[in-house]
């Protein structure tokens, strides 16, 4: 569903130090919930090519997804009942893409032209039980930024729960250090 961080939104303006807030509109807002834990993801619909850059969010360019995630996590219980954690954020593309194949491209390499481009960007925690909720799938996530190895893990753009804590620390304090 989508959510707005507003005045007269589902949750308020997203706070940053004394003097500043942000509002915006989440496109859509996924909830997960396993053993007692509510988890919550992010999705960013984009019409044109979006990659999740860490060279971005490094240089507080590319923070939005990540300030919204971080926020339904900490002011989430007033609207689902409990604090969730973080299961991960993903620009999803809104349209179909047009790719580039050879001359008389075959079934098989048209389709795994296309394939590619419906992969999603983003980052997502690094735990089976909540990549099976975004993708049910005994193989490779056809969607998801991950492989599987040989050896059946998985292999991608994932995170820890530690580093989804660190991420938040870094976001937040990017987010302050661009008002201040």
């Amino acid at each position: 569903f989508e959510m707005a961080f507003a005045d007269g939104g589902e949750l308020p303006p997203v706070p940053i130090g004394d003097d500043a807030q942000i509002s915006g509109f989440v496109d859509r807002v996924d909830l997960f919930s396993s053993n007692g834990t509510l988890y919550v993801r992010v999705i960013d619909y984009k019409t044109g090519r979006k990659s999740f850059d860490y060279t971005d969010i490094l240089s507080g360019i590319g923070l939005q997804m990540l300030i919204y995630l971080f926020t339904l996590c900490d002011l989430g219980e007033a609207v689902f009942g409990c604090a969730p954690e973080p299961a991960g954020v993903l620009y999803v593309p809104a349209r179909e893409a047009i790719v580039p194949v050879g001359r008389r491209p075959d079934t098989e390499e048209a389709d795994a032209a296309h394939a590619s481009e419906r992969t999603r960007k983003g980052l997502v925690l690094d735990d089976e039980s909540v990549v099976c909720a975004m993708e049910r799938t005994d193989g490779t996530p056809e969607f998801l930024p991950l492989k599987r190895k040989k050896d059946g893990s998985l292999t991608g753009d994932l995170a820890s729960r530690e580093q989804f804590v660190l991420l938040k620390k870094f976001t937040m304090a990017r987010l302050r250090a661009c008002v201040d």
